[in-house]
């Protein structure tokens, strides 16, 4: 049963609960949604990221293979491959030596918007490739350093996750494949809304801290999203992969990384755009990886239907709208923050 916040109407289904909300066109004032949600709230989730998830990785770091060796790395794209078992990722083309340069330099932006604001962010919500420095006789300069760490579930029902792909694609494949049966078993219910909660929170946080930044990452699909359930259970996600990223400059601030997680718009433009929510297949291997915010919340329901998926959209472009006109005031970073926190209560406060 799914009650609406404000006026503690009871629905059978998450999606008449939506519709409801559209209808009437309500939402809760800031500071009632933030008592509301409680320790789902937004503020309370990034401070548990940030102060307990900060020391609750301990001895999880995987050990690795010494030396090198590029035949092994089968895993990889068209410019880079990875060797989980040296914890090595591989430039095989000089596009890919580039990337490594500009992720250096978004390391560095970030390293200085977290002197600026006093944020802990770079190493707890970002994962970068780091140099090798080892006094042999290896040229390390196409090679860099990445870390993995034992994996666990964050249901004792499934697997754990593969440790050469750990991405949050692989877990939402495993989770999307198991979903009916957890959805059986009504704890698992409420696991499972918990873990997507998480997974909302700190994506919208991520985007937070890349605006401030005026970072465009340019690729923020579930591949390009590392998934780490700590030692507490709590599931951890970082960013990496600013292959595609740019920093930007001036006024010229598009709001394209924001457009994509909220209205499914691609940053490459119109005619991607087109192909992915038009022409391909939801389950075809291009498209699967997209959408993360969409994706995980169809998790939560069942059956879902096309005018139900178009009602959901709906709804979350509402939100996005908000935000993109609250953002476009270019206010300080607090008030930014209370901005991204507006949204992300909104948005998980259709799951109760």
């Amino acid at each position: 049963m799914f009650s609406c916040m404000m006026c503690s109407s009871v629905f059978v289904s998450l999606l008449e609960l939506v519709e409801h909300k559209k209808k009437f066109k309500h939402s809760l004032n800031k500071l009632e949604l933030i008592d509301k949600l409680g320790s789902f709230g937004f503020r309370k989730v990034i401070q548990q990221r940030i102060v307990t998830s900060a020391n609750s990785l301990d001895g999880r770091t995987k050990s690795f293979l010494q030396g090198t060796s590029t035949e092994v790395m089968q895993i990889g794209g068209k410019h880079k491959s990875f060797d989980a078992e040296r914890a090595l990722v591989y430039a095989k083309t000089p596009a890919a030596m580039n990337d490594f340069s500009k992720e250096k330099l978004i390391k560095e932006v970030l390293s200085i918007l977290e002197t600026k604001d006093k944020l802990k962010i770079r190493d707890l919500f970002f994962s970068f490739q780091n140099e090798v420095n080892i006094n042999d006789n290896v040229d390390y300069s196409r090679y860099r350093r990445v870390s993995i760490y034992e994996t666990r579930s964050f249901f004792d029902e499934l697997p754990l996750q593969n440790e050469k792909d750990p991405s949050l694609f692989n877990y939402y494949l495993l989770l999307k494949k198991s979903a009916p049966p957890l959805n059986l078993i009504e704890n698992n219910i409420e696991k499972l809304k918990i873990f997507i909660i998480n997974i909302i929170h700190q994506l919208f946080y991520i985007h937070y801290c890349l605006y401030v930044a005026k970072i465009q990452h340019g690729d923020m699909h579930m591949g390009n999203i590392k998934l780490i359930i700590d030692n507490n259970g709590f599931p951890i996600i970082k960013a990496f992969d600013f292959g595609k990223s740019k920093i930007i400059t001036g006024q010229d601030f598009d709001f394209k990384d924001l457009k994509y997680l909220l209205d499914r718009i691609a940053v490459s433009g119109r005619l991607e755009t087109f192909k992915r929510n038009t022409i391909r297949s939801e389950d075809s291997s291009e498209q699967q990886k997209h959408y993360p915010l969409h994706k995980f919340l169809k998790l939560f329901i069942s059956g879902i239907k096309s005018n139900d998926l178009s009602l959901l959209n709906s709804f979350i472009h509402d939100i996005s709208s908000e935000l993109l006109h609250q953002l476009q005031g270019r206010k300080n970073s607090a008030e930014q923050l209370e901005n991204f926190e507006a949204a992300s209560n909104e948005f998980v406060s259709v799951l109760f």
